[in-house]
């Protein structure tokens, strides 16, 4: 009874639709359907969740894309230390700017998550214009970086991706 009559406060209050980006405890996924019952979850490993209604009123859900479409994405990167490390920020702060999928208005954060002998590991956090284009704009990135550090004789890698 009490996933029906959540499923029926779902309708009305609308929390979330079909399409939006939740977080509800350890699960995250794209709504796929909202039943009277339960809700369908597509998550970022291809599996279907099918939570009832009722988990989805009590517990904390966080609705990434309730007014825009937009997500936040990370991943870190390895700098090779013999580059300027404010240059190699601008460089990856241009190769954000020159994705399709960037929403760099919204803020760019790159600082150095740690330093060995021959590289930077720098974690680099923007907002992207939807959470299905983040392999996408990773790629972009990737590649207008890779040309850039290998033009100027240096090595950087992809290390990690965050979310």
């Amino acid at each position: 009874i009490n996933n029906f009559v959540s499923g029926i406060i779902l309708v009305f209050d609308k929390p979330f639709r079909v399409g939006d980006q939740i977080e509800l405890a350890d699960k995250k996924g794209r709504v796929k359907e909202i039943g009277i019952r339960a809700s369908v979850l597509n998550t970022g490993d291809g599996a279907e969740v099918v939570i009832p209604n009722g988990d989805l009123l009590s517990g904390r859900l966080v609705n990434w894309t309730l007014t825009d479409n937009f997500a936040k994405t990370s991943f870190v990167l390895q700098v090779d230390r013999k580059a300027d490390l404010e240059l190699s920020k601008t460089w990856i702060r241009q190769a954000i700017d020159k994705s399709q999928f960037s929403r760099a208005e919204l803020g760019v954060g790159i600082s150095v998550q740690d330093i060995s002998e021959e590289m930077f590991y720098l974690s680099v956090s923007c907002w992207i214009d939807s959470s299905s284009n983040g392999g996408g704009f990773k790629s972009d990135v990737l590649v207008i970086l890779n040309e850039q550090f290998k033009s100027e004789g240096l090595k950087f890698f992809s290390i990690a991706s965050s979310k």
